[in-house]
């Protein structure tokens, strides 16, 4: 019996020692083409940056809301919208008295009415102050949206407004428990930006896991943002080894650039 224990323990202790020698090998090694990964994502980044250049910006050209809600309903196209220089429309002297015809664009039968328009709306919400006219009704109502980029563009304008916008967080709650959908991520996030003190860490993290295409990729570069440093770090390191493709392991990369040790 002992003749056969001691055989047996000969046996066990080399594959045990060759199996932790692979294990460690192997996880180096993901850790190795992770880190390559990340200097490659940054290289890029840097070199999008040098050829972005200094930004330029114009002034607002529209005197009055009346002005510009007119040239807005001429515009039926991205290119229409795209042709005026709307950076500067947040600072204008034309955003108090825009907010209540802006809304009443945003029921527009036209998607890329709807979807500039809504942009707009958001930019006002980025001064965080109370307006006569309340347009977060409005953008509740058009988180039902046919078209998920002029829903993308609401979750965005709801998120600026911050507390202002405490009556969309029942929607948007529901929204972000239904499903793991694009709808359900990008709820997530603008109720952190409503309410600051709710803690979408751990949701973030179930979302990761979503077969909605750019899904991943998308929650991966936010959870730097809403995870401690060492539990984004330890996330992200063990799910760059198991990622789907080429594209969520380049945004695992890039998220990790975020994480400062």
């Amino acid at each position: 019996m002992q003749f056969r224990l001691r055989t047996l323990l000969i046996l066990i202790v080399p594959i045990a020692v060759g199996l932790a020698w692979w294990r460690d090998r192997s996880q180096l090694s993901s850790h190795l083409v992770l880190r390559e990964e990340q200097i490659r994502v940054l290289q890029r980044d840097l070199a999008w940056e040098r050829q972005k250049g200094v930004p330029v910006f114009t002034g607002f050209r529209f005197k009055t809301a009346n002005e510009m809600i007119e040239h807005i309903n001429t515009c039926a196209t991205d290119d229409d919208f795209q042709r005026e220089a709307w950076g500067n429309f947040g600072n204008s002297d034309v955003v108090d008295g825009a907010v209540g015809q802006l809304v009443d664009v945003l029921s527009s039968p036209n998607e890329a009415q709807r979807y500039f328009t809504v942009f707009l709306v958001g930019e006002i919400g980025r001064k965080k102050r109370p307006l006569d006219f309340d347009p977060v009704p409005a953008l509740i109502e058009l988180l039902d949206d046919p078209s998920l980029r002029v829903r993308a563009n609401t979750y965005s304008a709801i998120g600026k407004f911050g507390t202002l916008a405490n009556s969309a967080l029942p929607r948007l709650r529901e929204i972000m428990r239904r499903d793991q959908s694009h709808d359900a991520f990008l709820a997530t996030l603008a109720i952190k930006e409503v309410d600051p003190s709710e803690e979408i860490g751990a949701r973030l993290r179930e979302l990761f896991f979503s077969k909605e295409q750019g899904v991943r990729g998308n929650v991966a570069l936010s959870i730097p943002d809403y995870l401690p440093a060492k539990e984004a770090k330890d996330f992200l390191a063990a799910e760059y080894e198991r990622a789907p493709d080429k594209v969520v392991r380049e945004c695992i990369a890039e998220a990790m650039n975020k994480i400062k040790d």
